[in-house]
This record gives structure tokens, sequence and C-alpha cells, in this order.
């Protein structure tokens, strides 16, 4: 569930959907955001809270506190903000990351203005991945993927045989076996994508060297290789 806590915002950027700026915008009250993050946890949804920037609601901590409590670490909230945060309330989010109490990411796209954001922000974001756009950063998380999903796929052909293996349902990524016997690696499709070889120990190594080249080409493709001083 996404729930939209603010529409104001520290920048004006140009594709924004929701035409926010500095110049306008409002706040959710606090007892409509807890009605909304009810429903959401008592039907098992993931809560996304967004805006607008969403540091920009007074109210932000206790709305994530409120989501982290109730729903536990498998369903902490998960936010995204544009990096121009107040150096105290960054370190509040950090703390909340690091404690698997937040999903943080900062916005990484050629649209936001980076100069506003502070290299405490920045050098943060580098050093854990935080990137939210980031091509490198989604290459790598996407391989970390697809090589859980080989490793499971591999044991279950050991335990049944590929004969009784049907297609395993992966996303947007990941190896699966089709009807014919044959493993197929997604990650990205430029380094395996399509039938890879038929079934068997050499296909499982054909599949997991195509993912170590993605996530080698993730960290070469980082737009920014070092952090601002």
């Amino acid at each position: 569930m996404y729930i939209q806590v603010t529409t104001r915002c520290n920048m004006q950027c140009k594709h924004c959907k929701f035409a926010c700026s500095p110049k306008r915008g409002k706040d959710m009250p606090l007892d409509v955001f807890g009605f909304a993050a009810d429903i959401g946890l008592a039907e098992d949804e993931y809560i996304t809270i967004g805006g607008g920037e969403p540091t920009l609601h007074p109210d932000l901590i206790f709305m994530l506190g409120y989501v982290a409590l109730l729903g536990g670490v498998d369903h902490r909230p998960f936010m995204v903000t544009n990096g121009a945060v107040e150096e105290r309330l960054w370190n509040v989010l950090v703390h909340a990351h690091e404690a698997e109490m937040l999903d943080l990411h900062v916005s990484r796209d050629p649209w936001h203005d980076e100069e506003k954001i502070p290299p405490y922000v920045w050098n943060y974001a580098n050093a854990h991945k935080l990137w939210w756009g980031n091509k490198g950063v989604r290459t790598i998380e996407k391989a970390g993927r697809a090589r859980r999903h080989i490793d499971e796929l591999e044991q279950e052909v050991a335990d049944y045989g590929y004969d009784r293996v049907n297609v395993i349902g992966l996303q947007e990524c990941g190896p699966r076996v089709d009807p014919d016997g044959f493993v197929w690696a997604d990650v990205p499709k430029k380094f395996g994508g399509g039938k890879i070889g038929p079934i068997g120990a050499s296909a499982f190594d054909d599949a997991r060297c195509a993912i170590s080249e993605a996530e080698n080409e993730g960290v070469h493709s980082n737009p920014h290789p070092s952090p601002r001083p």
C-alpha cells in the first residue's frame, strides 16, 4: 500500500506526476495515516510512505514508528527520500534503517537536484548502496535474487529430476526450467537471457557465470564511483 503523507516538497522536478513544489502542498493528518496503515497491515500489505518529500511531514517519525511497531521486521515501512534532509533527522532515519525498522532509499535519477543532497546523505547512500533509481544497484539486487533462485532450482532438480520441475514463477529475473528441460537466466538478457543449455551441472554453472557478470556490470555502472568530499 502506497500512502502519500504529504504533497509538499523541497524540490520541483519536472517529471513529478503530483506537481509537488516548495510553494504548495499539504500534509496528511496523523489519524488518517493511522487509519490507512491499519487497513494495509490488516491485509498483510507492505507500507510505502511517499510524497512529495516525506521527510517534510512533521509527524514522519511517529508514522514510521507506528508501522514498524505493528508490522515488525517483515513489514517494516519502505520510504524513498530525495536526500535533501536535515542532518539530525537523517541520523534518525539511518539508525532506523540499520535496526531494520525502516527500508530507506535515496532517489537517484537525472531529474533530482543533486546539489541539494548534503555530504552526510551522499556518503552514506554511496557506502550502503541506498540509491533508488541507480541502474547498477538494481542490477546487483536482481542478480542476488537470481542467484538465490538458481540455488533453489538446482536443489529441486536434484530432489525430483527435471521432468517433474515445472516453470518456477519469477517476477523479473532469475533462472527457470521450461518443459523441455532447459535452464534460462535473465539477469540481464545480454548476460544470458534465453536458453543457455540442457539442464545439468554445466547449465547451472553457465547461469551462475552470467549472474556474476551481471553483478560486476552493476558495480562498474555506478554513475557515482566516488563520494563527494
